[in-house]
């Protein structure tokens, strides 16, 4: 869920997508079964693991940095402080900035970890394969954009003239002074967009590592016994075949995809090594990340009455 409107040409002050689901039960996992992948010593830079989680639906996992990402419920509330911060400025200019509101139905997946280790949910399989059955996006009609007027998307934006209506456009538009008031946008502030980028790099390790790598054969394996040749679980999804098969065909090769995951255990086997990864990257990267932390605490403490700034009143 992005912050509307996005800021042209600037860092990203929230991260949007991947946002952390912090469930206290692992579903369909138990933590005292599975086995070691590790002899006690790294090897080739790789993380040593503990015990590997028997896990069967990935969309209830946690892992170590969705502590740092926004979440669901953060989000709206950023959206919404923003949107209103926005708001305050453009009446200054003659208009209301009104962003969209939320979605009839949420879609995509469930959570951060839900499609992060390929399909894991028999009953979405069963009914539309790899795709993501009443959570699908196409399956809704598109999100309403807010739509400007030059002179306005000037005053949002500040991408235009400086002046509107004889007032004085802020730096960055509405939008940059909605962030400077929530401290979102400080010159001097921590890079917000870290947790994300470290999480999408250790996804990316834990993709190549040797034991992920290994559980990856033996899951290849097992689909091939089926007459499915794939070296990847993230691959089938977006094989042209199975999108242009009919539709108990791409039902058959998911179902069979998470037979093979559940045989192999490469779920729990995959998410205890980027969890390894995980856990490393926090450790090296502690200050900075309880740094973008505390910055969004604080824009979330100042949510309720934050003042905005005006310009001189209009002639």
């Amino acid at each position: 869920m992005p912050l509307f409107p996005p800021r042209r040409g600037r860092r990203r002050a929230v991260m949007p997508g991947c946002v952390a689901v912090a469930l206290a039960v692992l579903a369909g996992c138990t933590s005292g079964s599975g086995g070691s992948a590790s002899a006690g010593q790294e090897h080739g830079g790789e993380p040593l693991l503990g015990r590997i989680p028997v896990v069967v639906a990935g969309h209830g996992l946690k892992l170590p940095l969705d502590a740092y990402l926004v979440d669901d419920q953060r989000m709206r509330r950023l959206n919404q402080a923003r949107a209103d911060a926005i708001d305050r400025c453009t009446r200054d200019f003659g208009f209301r900035y009104r962003p969209p509101g939320p979605p009839r139905k949420e879609t995509g997946p469930r959570s951060s970890t839900d499609r992060r280790y390929g399909i894991t949910d028999a009953t979405v399989a069963a009914q539309d394969g790899y795709g993501l059955g009443d959570r699908d996006p196409a399956r809704q009609p598109p999100p309403e954009r807010p739509s400007f007027s030059r002179q306005q998307e000037t005053v949002v934006f500040g991408n235009g003239r400086t002046r509107v209506r004889g007032r004085e456009v802020p730096e960055g538009g509405c939008a940059g002074q909605a962030d400077a008031v929530l401290g979102l946008a400080r010159p001097d502030g921590p890079d917000l967009d870290l947790p994300l980028r470290l999480s999408n790099d250790a996804f990316e390790a834990s993709r190549k590592d040797s034991r992920t790598r290994e559980v990856f054969a033996r899951w290849s394996q097992c689909m091939a016994a089926a007459g499915y040749d794939y070296r990847d679980p993230l691959v089938p999804p977006g094989d042209p075949q199975l999108r242009d098969a009919p539709e108990k065909e791409a039902v058959r090769a998911a179902l069979q995809d998470i037979a093979c995951k559940k045989q192999t255990n490469l779920t729990g086997t995959w998410f205890a090594v980027e969890t390894a990864y995980q856990k490393r990257t926090v450790d090296r990267n502690r200050a900075e990340l309880e740094s973008v932390r505390q910055t969004i605490t604080n824009a979330l403490r100042g949510t309720a009455g934050t003042h905005m700034p005006t310009g001189p009143a209009p002639d």
